[in-house]
């Protein structure tokens, strides 16, 4: 009876091909494997492109294209042109070049700010690799994006030492700095990172297990 149990356990249990590593050990009855009890070990370390970069980088890619775009069509339409009404009178058209942060904050002080957009795009980078959560990847990924479209700015448009060129902003508020859709992106960012830390939603760490419910 004994005997007959056992056999029964075991012939419930998938079997593995010949060439499986584990196929010795099933077929001498030393253990009844199953595939659903043989995992594959968890790798130490995970690439750029994985589930939870992905909304980092295709956020980022989004507003770098978004950013060019409306920045070129903004140079090209709005040069030597007086300030146009676009949505009434709250939202109008003003192209200037802003030699500081996002809403012409830290004015003069260009090649200062790009030297830290190099250190923000940079550190974002190394650790995207230990993000464990999508929403802080999107929110980097709008910080990633935006902080490019504006340094490829005071690249592209120095007139002066390198680093140094002017930021295109074309977007005015009523009572409110010019900006563009890169400073739309990290500002957005910054609200979302208010948000994730105060419902202790933190961007590293230990991923969860989620066998554990």
């Amino acid at each position: 009876m004994r005997r007959v149990q056992q056999c029964h356990w075991q012939s419930t249990s998938p079997s593995f091909p010949t060439s499986h590593p584990l196929h010795d050990l099933q077929a001498e009855g030393r253990t009844a494997l199953t595939l659903r009890r043989f995992e594959r070990p968890q790798a130490s370390g995970l690439s750029l492109w994985n589930p939870i970069t992905k909304p980092l980088w295709i956020t980022a890619l989004a507003v770098l294209i978004l950013d060019r775009v409306t920045k070129v069509w903004a140079v090209a339409a709005l040069t030597d042109q007086p300030p146009r009404d676009f949505i009434g009178s709250i939202l109008r058209l003003h192209l200037i070049g802003n030699a500081g942060a996002a809403f012409s904050v830290g004015m003069g002080r260009s090649a200062l700010l790009s030297a830290f957009a190099f250190f923000v795009i940079g550190a974002i980078i190394y650790f995207a690799t230990s993000l464990i959560s999508k929403r802080w990847a999107l929110t980097l990924g709008l910080v990633l994006g935006g902080a490019l479209g504006n340094l490829i700015d005071r690249i592209t448009q120095s007139k002066g030492g390198f680093l140094e060129g002017e930021v295109i902003d074309f977007l005015e508020l009523p009572h409110w700095p010019i900006f563009n859709l890169a400073d739309i992106a990290v500002s957005t960012a910054a609200v979302l990172a208010i948000i994730l830390s105060i419902k202790n939603i933190l961007p590293t760490g230990k991923r969860p297990d989620r066998r554990l419910g």
